[in-house]
């Protein structure tokens, strides 16, 4: 696997987990961002739209 997420809907927070180099390097986005999916490029997940309602 060469990314996975967690998403929070309490703290409307995702970590992303990306593989590089034998390791997962993880960024932590919350819901005023826009995420790029690594496994497709030119996807970005707005999270905003993600978390709303």
């Amino acid at each position: 696997m060469r990314e996975y997420w967690i998403a929070d809907p309490e703290k409307q927070t995702v970590q992303v987990h990306i593989l590089e180099g034998g390791r997962y390097v993880t960024a932590v986005y919350d819901k005023n961002d826009e995420v790029p999916v690594a496994a497709l490029p030119g996807c970005v997940i707005n999270l905003a739209k993600v978390f709303a309602g």
